[in-house]
């Protein structure tokens, strides 16, 4: 993601225009080649992060591209690269050892030459080559992922435009005939940045996303606005899309308009490499349960649509399957800024409209007041469990144990699997 001062963009009759840089260009491409270049040859050699900081800035300086595009592709690929410390010693007893020698040393005479100071000083250390190097700046490059050029001027297009919805406040997505892949893939992303949204279908080839938050998150901090940029490139996957969105930059309020003509490139290409930890945990420990530990519970890799009123669609984050029985369970999940729908779905479940819903929510929701309700209600008390930070497996095969008596072996009214 890019910083502030990286965002390149104009704004215009109150409507803001990411910049672009093209992706053939030569000097863009040569540039983008080169900084590439130094992550490559560190991978090789196992260069420090402070030599290789140290050669970008000389390629930036070197280059006739503007400092604020150069920085901003720099950084992209610092990103992407991971290094690691060599924890093989305890380097900071070491460094006090050879401070203490070298004083005790100096008291007792130093020898004429520098280099005989520090063979003398360093003899029984031979296999310490790097004094510092438990220090971040001494670390070595141990993983860069492939990229070519054009790649990462794709991906620096599209971070503008995450970096702009940084400052958003809602973001309003329209899909046009989309596939059921594709749409399924959609809403999979928008379960896993755990984002405030509605699904409106008025016609078969059209899919609306109105994607908001409650006031006092949006207002409070950006990790709604970081969601929403995460977010955005799965969008970029859809073959006919268009987004309009309110944003907040440097104090002024402009409006973001872009559709697939935008040529953005997505690099969301391996769905499964950008699934949150607590998601692919979760997965693997029910998928590794015994069936008789879940009761005969499976956790489906489907995906289930249920249609309100006045066309709207809600969409679990996941279905379980019993196949002794044929009955299915979807579970959904409400975080923290998740309240209003929260309320809705409860209405839901007590007009017996989600009879196969099992609603997790989290503890920062359960206040006094939707503690009573839930225990006063027979319904919602069979349909819903509390959590923190995220749901165990052993507490939702307890949930699915105690729904299960309340369903039959279809599938809900209005359900479609997808």
């Amino acid at each position: 993601m890019l910083t502030k001062d990286m965002l390149r963009y104009t704004i215009r009759r109150g409507r803001v225009y990411p910049g672009r840089l093209d992706r053939n260009d030569e000097t863009l491409l040569k540039l983008a080649a080169d900084l590439i270049g130094v992550y490559e040859e560190g991978l090789r050699c196992r260069l420090s992060r402070e030599v290789i900081e140290e050669r970008v800035a000389n390629i930036i300086h070197a280059s006739t591209v503007h400092v604020t595009t150069s920085k901003g592709l720099a950084k992209l690929l610092a990103d992407r690269a991971e290094y690691a410390g060599n924890t093989s010693e305890d380097f900071a007893e070491q460094r006090l050892c050879l401070l203490k020698q070298a004083a005790a040393f100096y008291r007792h005479g130093l020898p004429e030459l520098c280099r005989d100071f520090r063979k003398k000083l360093l003899k029984g250390r031979e296999h310490l080559k790097q004094l510092y190097a438990d220090l971040p700046a001494h670390h070595q490059l141990a993983k860069f992922p492939k990229l070519y050029p054009s790649q990462l001027l794709d991906r620096y297009n599209l971070a503008q435009v995450q970096g702009i919805l940084l400052g958003a406040r809602s973001l309003d997505i329209v899909l046009t005939d989309p596939e059921p892949a594709q749409l399924r893939r959609l809403l999979r992303w928008l379960k896993f940045c755990r984002l405030l949204v509605r699904l409106r279908q008025p016609a078969p080839d059209r899919v609306e996303l109105e994607i908001t938050g409650p006031l006092d998150i949006i207002r409070s901090g950006k990790s709604y606005g970081l969601q929403l940029a995460m977010f955005f490139p799965a969008v970029c996957l859809c073959p006919r899309w268009q987004l309009m969105a309110e944003v907040t930059l440097k104090r002024k309020q402009a409006v973001l308009k872009l559709d697939e003509t935008a040529g953005l490139v997505s690099h969301y290409h391996h769905f499964s490499a950008y699934i949150p930890e607590e998601v692919k945990a979760f997965a693997a420990s029910f998928k590794a349960k015994a069936p008789e530990e879940t009761e005969g519970w499976m956790l489906s890799d489907r995906f289930v649509v249920t249609a309100r009123a006045d066309n709207e669609l809600v969409f679990p984050d996941f279905l379980f399957e019993q196949p002794a029985t044929g009955k299915q369970v979807c579970l959904e999940l409400f975080h923290r800024w998740h309240y209003g729908v929260l309320t809705q779905r409860l209405e839901d479940l007590q007009a017996g409209h989600c009879p196969n819903y099992v609603l997790g929510i989290e503890s920062s929701l359960k206040t006094t007041e939707l503690q009573g309700l839930i225990s006063g209600d027979k319904i919602l008390a069979s349909h819903c469990f509390f959590f923190r930070e995220y749901p165990s497996v052993n507490k939702v095969i307890e949930a699915l144990g105690k729904v299960q008596v309340h369903l039959s072996a279809e599938t809900a009214e209005g359900q479609t699997l997808l």
